[in-house]
C-alpha cells in the first residue's frame, strides 16, 4: 500500500529540526523526532506549559486580525480576509516515489490585495509584550516563506506577507516579501524530509541554516499604547 502524508506549512519548523520543544539531540535528532511521530501517527502533546500560550494566541487572533484592518482602513486599502472561515491550500503530490506520494498545504490567516498579500498574525506571550524580531525570525520564518511558496506554487500572484506582532497595548506590522532564494532552500530541506518519510531512514546530519538578514523584515507600522 502506497503511502500519503501532508506537510503543513505551520510545520515545516519541526521538518527542518529549528523547534526546540522537540526531543532529540540538534537539528537532526529533533528532525528524526518528528519523523517518526509522522510516520507512526503520534501526535505531539502540547505541554501544560505551553497550552496557555496556544489558548491566548488563539483567542486572540481575531483581535490582532481587527487592528491590522483598522490599520489598513485608514490608509483607504480594499481588503478582505478568511480568518473566520480559514482556508487550506494544497499542493497535491508534491512529491511523487514509488512507495508514495507528499503534499504541501498552508492555511494563512488571511488574504489581500487580491491574492498579492498574506496575512499571519501572531498574539505571543499571554499578552504581556510582544515578540521581538529575533523571536519572530527563529519561530515563524520558515511559516512566513512557506505559505508564500505553497500560494506561489498554485499560481496565486503572492508578492508579500503581512505579519501582524500584536498583543493588547502594542501592535506591529512587518512586511516580509517573497524571498526566491529561501525558497529554493526550502524546498529542498523538504525534499529531504519527504525522502525521509517515504523511505523511513533516520536524519544522520544537521540541517543546513539559512541567515535571513533582518532588513528582509520590514516594519511598516506600529502603535503603542494607542500612538503610531
Amino acid at each position: 500500500m502506497r503511502k500519503y502524508y501532508n506537510l503543513s506549512s505551520s510545520q515545516f519548523v519541526d521538518y527542518l529540526g529549528f523547534n526546540k520543544y522537540l526531543a532529540g539531540k540538534g537539528t537532526h535528532g529533533r528532525r528524526n523526532t518528528k519523523l517518526k511521530m509522522d510516520i507512526t501517527g503520534e501526535i505531539q502533546e502540547i505541554s501544560s506549559y505551553i497550552q496557555p500560550y496556544v489558548k491566548y494566541g488563539r483567542d486572540n487572533e481575531i483581535n490582532a486580525l481587527k487592528s491590522y484592518a483598522d490599520y489598513r482602513g485608514k490608509k483607504g486599502k480594499d481588503f478582505y480576509f478568511i480568518l473566520d472561515n480559514q482556508k487550506s491550500f494544497e499542493v497535491h503530490n508534491w512529491t511523487q516515489l514509488a512507495k508514495g506520494f507528499v503534499s504541501l498545504s498552508s492555511t494563512p490567516d488571511g488574504i489581500t490585495d487580491c491574492f498579492k498579500t498574506l496575512v499571519e498574525c501572531k498574539c505571543g506571550k499571554l499578552g504581556k509584550d510582544i515578540y521581538t524580531l529575533d523571536e519572530i525570525k527563529t519561530k515563524y520564518t520558515t511559516q512566513i516563506y512557506g505559505q508564500q511558496m505553497c500560494l506561489k506554487m498554485l499560481r496565486y500572484p503572492i508578492e508579500q506577507t503581512h505579519f501582524v506582532n500584536w498583543c493588547p497595548h502594542k501592535v506591529q506590522v512587518y512586511e516580509i516579501k517573497t524571498n526566491p532564494e529561501y525558497e529554493k532552500y526550502l524546498i529542498l530541506r523538504l525534499e529531504e524530509y519527504a525522502n525521509a518519510l517515504l523511505e523511513s531512514k533516520e536524519f544522520k546530519q544537521p540541517t543546513e541554516e539559512f541567515v535571513v538578514d533582518d532588513k528582509l523584515f520590514n516594519l511598516i507600522h506600529e502603535v503603542d499604547n494607542g500612538k503610531e
